[in-house]
């Protein structure tokens, strides 16, 4: 009872907001101006594609892999 009445306090004390210290909540007045990004040289690229295609056939066949281990191992048990 009294590891609750000290957790629920301890509780308590964290989550008293910053406002009711006496300092009111902080307004940002700065205007931010977007920031524009320019990028040169687009286009799909084939390299790319081939590599995360080859990670997922990798991947794809280590699961089933896995799965025909699995399946055999509790056949034979």
């Amino acid at each position: 009872m009294k590891a609750r009445i000290i957790a629920l306090a301890i509780v308590v004390a964290v989550s008293v907001p910053a406002s009711a210290s006496g300092q009111g909540p902080r307004v940002r007045t700065e205007q931010r101006q977007p920031v524009v990004v320019q990028v040169s040289g687009g286009g799909f690229r084939w390299g790319d594609a081939a590599v995360g295609a080859a990670a997922a056939s990798g991947a794809a066949i280590a699961v089933a892999g896995l799965g025909m281990f699995r399946r055999q191992s509790r056949e034979e048990q």
